[in-house]
């Protein structure tokens, strides 16, 4: 399990420390995916967004509509139940070995394509 916040770029946030060691397990994750298939041991991670946790319910609680958006906070939590029925796929699902499944709170879950360099979708910048 790691966290979206190891995708994220250009934001700010509170924990980069946090946020540096969710971004080492998503790679390494991907760099383990060969296990997989020569050793028969499946590697693979969920980058989920806000989990409906009672710590975490109850701060979201407190918020306005408008707060949450100001503070890129999501308009929904994912449920404990959404959450294990990921983990649930990753763990038997054989084909699903090195992938990364990132699921923020008001999206459907996805994965990273295998092979993805992170970098398919430059934006051109003249020197």
């Amino acid at each position: 399990m790691t966290s979206i916040t190891g995708l994220w770029h250009g934001r700010k946030t509170p924990a980069p420390g946090y946020d540096m060691a969710k971004a080492a397990i998503i790679r390494l994750t991907t760099m383990l995916a060969w296990l997989g298939e020569k050793e028969n041991i499946r590697v693979n991670c969920l980058a989920p967004g806000w989990i409906g946790s009672q710590f975490v319910r109850a701060y979201w609680e407190s918020l306005t509509p408008d707060q949450r958006k100001q503070r890129g906070v999501p308009s929904r939590l994912l449920s404990l139940e959404e959450v294990a029925s990921a983990v649930f796929r990753l763990a038997t699902d054989d084909s699903l070995a090195g992938r990364v499944m990132v699921w923020w709170s008001e999206d459907s879950p996805g994965l990273i394509p295998c092979g993805d360099r992170g970098y398919e979708t430059l934006t051109s910048y003249q020197l």
